[in-house]
């Protein structure tokens, strides 16, 4: 018998294995149908009673963490000494006016940090010893089981992100470029701490690409080089975050269901600094709950680090902190006595944090209008649709159905309005969310679902009328949503064990027997077979989860490499100004290459991010005349790049150039893209 506490049900442990399981069917059925075009109100009404359904049948299944280790006590802490390696640290700053890192601050700033948690790491006792003989016992080089599983999901998340990473996308618009301008920019000695172009960005992705180009030479492949190993880093912070929620079972299948994850691996491959929001989350989470159960100052310090260099990835990362705020006072609520000694810990992370934050403050302070110009660029958009504004709480609705229902509508970061799941996962995280709701009183329960809520109030809190979420605002959302879908595969786990009473019953209580008796006149002959039962059932429900996860994987490749590109820019993921690069780059002579300006035909930035050059050293003509430069003065062979509409200068180049070659170049559906015309005297 499972014996639940509180006000829920007392089960059978038949009943609650049998109801999971169906529970878990009608799920996947009710999330299918969704994805068809009835409507839509009874498939959300069931997958809402199975995901209820599920949480009270397995409501007396523990689902904490194996990670129980106790919390030793550090040596004596003196805050006035870690005070003054702060304070060393805030001299660097003083040295990084104009916006700028300089050699001199990065080395206090950087130093004085490494300093303070050198001094965290010397009072803090030693992490979960392990004995020598317990060293000699797992072998020198020994590795545990899940560290091999997790290599093997890394592997199969490192192929989602980088396979054909140059050619899928073949374009994703003037952001990307942006971006690629900016790595440039640092490569070329410009230390920005924030980056004022374009409304405003954080710079850490900007840098992680620079030193990538560094190593291997910076072109538009970088950016999706960088992005793609982030997104496969994210996922071991994701396994570490789930592992210490709730063990290493779903630490595993969080990780796999991230590294299959549809929205994730658009992402992870974009180019978009949007990529480290999902990281920096989950390395904060992790930390700080972490810290919470150690209480040791180096993990309080490394939460500090962790949550002070997330303000240097994308805006969104600012709700995380709250988050964690939110996730505390729930959590103090129900377990008032684990304030004791917490103080000291929380005063550590966040001295750390404001220290590693502090040249952005200083930035912020100096140029509150530039940080601000993304937000007031949103903020005027709304006013301007304030007659046709929705509530905030119908917005925050779309949030949390992007899962189930229909993702963001930009076809550069989704196949239009698809789902931002694949099934299984859709239908798991509806189950996994409702497991936590039975259990407030739960450490993930208290620290997840906060961050459901608040990491959706980016996009939220941004949006217009009739608009969908942001996929790259909502992106930290991610990280939850993966973790609670990973969370019913353990509570079937640990339901279907088997029980010290099965496991002490002999050989015939637990076996299923089939009998065939053949009779052909007076003699007759009986055929039996028979089988442990429980353990057969146990096998057909791990091969459903493994084909259902597989079925995930699937579902994954063919929405990324099949269906995303057909509805890539320009078109069916043909680049105009890629193509517009290649031609441009196998001329023999750069100099006499030339492209031809006309309203509203490309983007320059753009076609200088694929030449691999700033946008000043790509050779645009604003107008061609047949009696100026370069039409008079051009000796050999020219190149020109035109307009498909721009009559007029092909039929000038066509007169002074009569011996010229006109090449047309076309979109996958047959129109006309650009014109080459190679001139030659």
């Amino acid at each position: 018998m499972l014996r639940s506490t509180g006000i829920w049900p007392t089960w059978t442990l038949r009943q609650s294995r049998i109801g999971s399981v169906l529970c878990l069917v009608a799920a996947l059925l009710a999330q299918k149908t969704l994805d068809g075009k009835s409507p839509r109100a009874w498939p959300l009404t069931v997958l809402a009673f199975a995901g209820l359904s599920f949480a009270l049948l397995a409501s007396a299944v523990n689902l904490e963490s194996d990670r129980t280790a106790g919390r030793a006590n550090p040596s004596p802490l003196s805050l006035r000494f870690l005070l003054a390696l702060l304070a060393l640290s805030l001299a660097g700053v003083l040295d990084m006016g104009g916006n700028l890192f300089r050699p001199r601050g990065v080395v206090l700033w950087v130093g004085g940090l490494a300093l303070a948690l050198g001094y965290l790491w010397l009072v803090s006792p030693p992490a979960a010893p392990v004995s020598p003989a317990e060293k000699r016992a797992r072998g020198a080089i020994a590795v545990p089981w899940h560290w091999w599983a997790l290599g093997g999901i890394l592997l199969l998340g490192l192929w989602f992100r980088l396979r054909l990473y140059g050619e899928i996308p073949a374009d994703m618009g003037f952001d990307l470029a942006s971006k690629f301008h900016d790595a440039l920019s640092i490569l070329r000695g410009n230390y920005n701490i924030f980056f004022p172009a374009r409304l405003g960005r954080e710079g850490l992705f900007f840098y992680a690409t620079a030193l990538a180009g560094k190593l291997t030479g910076l072109s538009r492949s970088t950016l999706h080089l960088t992005s793609g190993l982030i997104g496969v880093v994210t996922i071991v912070a994701v396994y570490q975050l789930a592992r210490e929620l709730f063990g290493v079972g779903t630490g595993l299948v969080a990780a796999y269901l991230l590294a299959v994850n549809r929205w994730h691996i658009v992402l992870s491959r974009s180019g978009f600094r949007a990529c480290t929001m999902p990281l920096f989350t989950a390395w904060s989470l992790y930390a700080f709950l972490r810290a919470l159960r150690t209480r040791r100052p180096l993990d309080w310090g490394l939460a500090g680090v962790a949550i002070g260099a997330g303000a240097y990835s994308y805006r969104s990362f600012l709700f995380v902190p709250v988050a964690l705020a939110a996730g505390l006072v729930l959590y103090l609520l129900w377990h008032w006595s684990e304030r004791r000694g917490l103080a000291p810990g929380l005063l550590i992370a966040v001295l750390v944090a404001a220290a590693i934050v502090a040249p952005l403050v200083r930035y912020v302070a100096e140029n509150p209008d530039k940080y601000m110009a993304r937000q007031k660029y949103q903020t005027d958009a709304q006013v301007k649709q304030q007659d046709k504004a929705e509530s905030w709480l119908t917005y925050l609705g779309r949030c949390l159905l992007v899962f189930n229902d229909q993702g963001d509508g930009d076809s550069r970061f989704n196949y239009p309005f698809a789902r931002q799941a694949g099934l299984a996962s859709a239908a798991l995280l509806v189950l996994g969310a409702a497991c936590l709701l039975v259990r407030p009183r739960s450490r993930a329960a208290a620290f997840m679902l906060p961050a459901v809520l608040i990491l959706s109030l980016p996009a939220a809190l941004s949006m217009l009328p009739g608009e969908m979420p942001s996929s790259l605002r909502l992106s930290g959302l991610i990280v939850p949503a993966v973790i609670l879908a990973a969370l019913p595969l353990e509570v079937l786990v640990r339901l279907w064990r088997p029980t010290p009473h099965e496991q002490s019953a002999g050989p015939a209580e637990n076996r299923l027997g089939l009998s065939l008796t053949l009779q052909a006149g007076a003699s007759a002959r009986t055929l039996g077979l028979s089988a442990d039962g429980a353990a057969l059932l146990r096998a057909a429900l791990a091969l459903a989860a493994a084909l259902l996860l597989g079925y995930e994987a699937v579902e994954a490749y063919g929405y990324y490499f099949r269906d995303y590109p057909t509805k890539l820019p320009d078109q069916a993921n043909y680049s105009v100004t890629g193509d517009m690069a290649r031609v441009l780059r196998a001329f023999p002579d750069q100099e006499q290459a030339y492209v031809v300006g006309f309203p509203n035909w490309f983007d320059g930035s753009v076609l200088a991010m694929h030449v691999g050059v700033a946008p000043n050293q790509v050779a645009v003509l604003p107008a061609l005349r047949p009696d100026q430069p370069p039409v008079t003065t051009l000796g050999g062979a020219g190149l020109f790049l035109l307009c498909p509409r721009d009559e007029a200068s092909r039929l000038t180049l066509q007169a002074a150039f009569p011996a010229g070659i006109l090449v047309e170049h076309h979109y996958p559906d047959g129109q006309v893209s650009f014109l080459a015309f190679y001139a030659e005297r």
